[in-house]
C-alpha cells in the first residue's frame, strides 16, 4: 500500500485532466493549503477555473449484427475514430451505453447491451478538459531562508462537469421539465449519479430517471416553471489529487508531471553521492520523509558526533539527540501515537488501549512497523479506532501514527559537533519494502589557506542543499550613480567669483553592487550535478562564516551564465568557478 497522495514539482508544468462523456463545461475547484491533509483543507476553493468543452459526433450508422454488449457495423473503421469512454446513443430506442473497448475496425464492446442488428446509432466523443496549474501553486511557496519558509503545499482538485443548463418550462412535482431539451441524448447512463441544481434558489436533487428528452424524475421536488438549472456529474481524472507539491522541477526527458516518478523512490534529496564538509561545521542532508527511510552512520576520528533529523535546514543540533550509535528513522513528522493493533477490520486501525480522539487528526500518516506499509488517516472514528485510506493493519501488528504535515515531507539530517571528524558514510536503507538503498560518502575539505564559503540553494527537488567553495575568492564592488553640473559662482559678492574647492560636477543616487567570485576545491565529478542545479536555482544564499548563524547568510544572484561540465577524463581535475552578485544594495536604502 502507498500513501494516499502523490508528489509533484511545481517549477515544471503540472497538468490535470478530467474526462466525461458529453459535458458542456468543466468546473475545477482547486484547493491549495498547508498543514494536515484534509483537516486543514479550506472550506472554499483557492481558485475556480471553468472550461467549455462540447462532445462531437464521431460516427453515425446502423448495426449490421446482433452480439450481446457489442456494436457491430461491418462498414466502419472504429479503430480510427472511436475511443474507450465514448458514448453510443441508440437512435432507434433512445438507449445509451459507454464504449468499454475498441475490439476491431467493425466491433465495439459496450458497458450495456443496447444494440441489435438494424438499429441506428450515433457515437459521441468523450469530452475532456485539461488545466495547467503549476504557476498557481508556486504563489503559495515561500522559498526563503530561515523560519518564514514554506517548501511544501497540498493541492486537491474536485471537478464538476456541467452536462446541460437551461430554464424549466413547466411545473410538475418531483420533475424537471424543459421542452427545449434533448435529455436522452445528453445525459450519461444511469450508472452515473447526475445532480440537478436549481441555480435560482440554490437547491439540488439527484436525477432518478430520464423520462424523455424533455423530462427528468428527481429525488425531491425543487423546480417550478421559469427556474434556471444545471445538470452536473463528478468527473473522472487520469491523475487524481491530493498532491504534495515542492518548488522543484523535472528535466525534459522526465516527461509530463514527473514529480511522482522522480520522488516516489527518492531517499536523500540530492543528486550527488559524496558530500564535502568543513571540519567543525554541520553536515546537512535533505531527505524525503514519505519513504520512511532509516539512516545509519559510520565515522572516522572522534566519536562525539551528534546527529538527528530536523524540519528545517537551519535548525541546529540539541544535546538530547543521540550520538552515532543510534540509527535515525525518518518518520513523516513527529510520532503522535504508537502501539499494536488489537483487532482486524478492513481499512481500520483498531487498538483497544488507545485514546485516538486526543492524539490523532485526519490526514496523519499511519506506518505499519511490522510489514513496512504506510497510509493516511481518513477519519478518527473513536478513541480506539481509525479509518484508513488503505487496508494495512491486522491484529498483532505494530504501528506508529505520525504527524504528516506538509512541512514534514522534506526533512534534514544534521550531523553536528564534527571537530576531529575525519569522514565516513551515511547508509540509507528502505523503509517501505521498495528495495531502495543509498550510500553517501562524507569527505572533509581542507580550508587552511583560503576563506571558505558555503553556498545554499534550492535544488531540483525543492530542497535546500549546500556546496562549499574552499579555494580562492575575489570580491568586487561596482558603483552606479547619476551626476549633474552645478554653478559654483558666488553671486553675493561685489564682483562675481567662484571657489576652486567646490565641485562643479556632482554625483547623486550613488549605490554599490557587490559581487564575489568563488572557486570549489578539486572534487569528484559527481559534483557537476549539484553545480548544474545551482546554476538553475532561483533562490541562493552565501554563508560567509560557514556557521549556523542567521546574520552571516546573505541572498545572492548568480552572474555566471554558462559553465563547462568537467570530467576527470577530459579535464584531469574537476573544479568550478562561479560569480555571484549580492542581491541587496551595498548601502541600505530600503524605504
Amino acid at each position: 500500500m502507498a500513501i494516499n497522495y502523490t508528489p509533484q514539482l511545481a517549477r515544471s508544468p503540472i497538468f490535470y485532466k478530467a474526462a466525461q462523456a458529453l459535458g458542456e463545461k468543466f468546473v475545477y475547484s482547486i484547493f491549495i493549503y498547508t498543514g494536515h491533509l484534509t483537516t486543514n483543507k479550506p472550506a472554499t476553493a483557492t481558485y475556480t477555473i471553468t472550461k467549455d468543452k462540447l462532445a462531437d459526433v464521431v460516427e453515425v450508422g446502423s448495426a449490421t449484427a446482433t452480439t450481446s454488449s457489442k456494436l457491430v457495423d461491418s462498414v466502419k473503421l472504429f479503430s480510427e475514430t472511436v475511443e474507450v469512454g465514448d458514448l453510443v446513443f441508440n437512435t432507434t430506442d433512445n438507449t445509451i451505453a459507454i464504449v468499454s473497448a475498441v475490439d476491431s475496425d467493425t466491433t465495439l464492446s459496450l458497458d450495456t447491451n443496447i444494440m441489435a442488428s438494424g438499429e441506428g446509432y450515433k457515437i459521441f466523443s468523450k469530452t475532456s478538459a485539461s488545466i495547467e496549474i503549476a504557476e498557481l501553486i508556486r504563489d503559495y511557496f515561500k522559498t526563503e531562508y530561515y523560519n518564514l519558509a514554506v517548501d511544501g503545499v497540498w493541492v486537491e482538485i474536485t471537478t464538476e462537469v456541467q452536462i446541460k443548463s437551461g430554464t424549466t418550462t413547466a411545473t410538475t412535482s418531483n420533475k424537471l421539465v424543459d421542452s427545449t431539451a434533448t435529455f436522452i441524448r445528453q445525459l450519461l447512463p444511469s450508472s452515473f449519479t447526475i445532480t440537478a441544481k436549481n441555480t435560482t434558489d440554490n437547491t439540488s436533487a439527484t436525477v432518478s430517471a430520464v423520462d424523455s428528452d424533455t423530462t427528468l424524475s428527481l429525488g425531491s421536488d425543487i423546480f417550478t416553471s421559469g427556474e434556471n438549472y444545471t445538470l452536473t456529474v463528478t468527473a473522472t481524472a487520469s491523475n487524481n489529487t491530493p498532491w504534495i507539491n515542492f518548488d522543484g522541477y523535472g528535466f525534459f526527458k522526465d516527461g509530463i508531471n514527473p514529480g511522482n516518478s522522480i520522488l516516489a523512490n527518492q531517499q536523500a534529496l540530492i543528486t550527488n553521492s559524496k558530500i564535502y564538509y568543513k571540519q567543525g561545521k554541520d553536515i546537512i542532508i535533505p531527505v524525503y520523509s514519505a519513504n520512511q527511510s532509516t539512516l545509519t552512520f559510520t565515522i572516522g576520528g572522534v566519536s562525539n558526533v551528534f546527529w538527528n533529523s530536523v524540519d528545517e535546514f537551519w535548525n541546529t543540533y540539541q544535546n538530547t539527540w543521540g550520538n552515532i550509535i543510534n540509527p535515525i528513522k525518518i518518520t513523516d513528522g513527529a510520532i503522535k501515537d504508537s502501539g499494536t493493533a488489537t483487532g482486524t477490520t478492513a481499512n481500520k486501525l483498531v487498538d483497544s488501549n488507545q485514546n485516538f480522539l486526543t492524539t490523532v487528526k485526519v490526514g496523519m500518516t499511519v506506518y505499519n512497523t511490522t510489514d513496512k506499509t504506510v497510509t493516511n488517516v481518513t477519519a478518527v472514528d473513536s478513541d480506539t479506532q481509525l479509518t484508513l485510506a488503505d487496508d494495512i493493519m491486522v491484529s498483532g501488528e505494530a504501528y506508529q501514527v505520525q504527524d504528516g504535515r506538509s512541512s514534514d515531507k522534506i526533512q534534514y539530517v544534521v550531523i553536528s559537533q564534527t571537530n576531529g571528524f575525519t569522514g565516513g558514510t551515511v547508509t540509507i536503507t528502505d523503509g517501505l519494502n521498495k528495495s531502495l538503498s543509498q550510500v553517501i560518502t562524507l569527505e572533509e575539505i581542507a580550508c587552511s589557506k583560503f576563506t571558505p564559503f558555503r553556498v545554499i540553494f534550492y535544488n531540483r527537488f525543492g530542497a535546500l542543499q549546500d556546496i562549499i567553495f574552499s579555494k580562492k575568492s575575489v570580491k568586487q564592488l561596482q558603483t552606479k550613480f547619476d551626476k549633474f553640473k552645478r554653478s559654483t559662482i558666488n553671486f553675493n559678492e561685489s564682483t562675481f567669483s567662484y571657489d576652486t574647492y567646490k565641485a562643479q560636477k556632482q554625483r547623486i543616487d550613488i549605490q554599490g553592487e557587490e559581487s564575489i567570485t568563488l572557486n570549489t576545491d578539486f572534487l569528484d565529478e559527481d559534483i557537476s550535478n549539484p553545480i548544474q542545479e545551482l546554476l538553475m536555482s532561483q533562490q541562493i544564499w552565501i554563508d560567509e562564516n560557514i556557521a549556523n548563524n542567521q546574520t552571516s547568510v546573505s541572498p545572492v544572484i548568480i552572474k555566471t551564465s554558462d559553465v563547462e561540465f568537467k570530467t576527470s577524463v577530459n579535464n584531469k581535475v574537476v573544479n568550478y568557478t562561479i560569480e555571484f552578485e549580492f542581491a541587496n544594495d551595498k548601502i541600505q536604502d530600503i524605504r
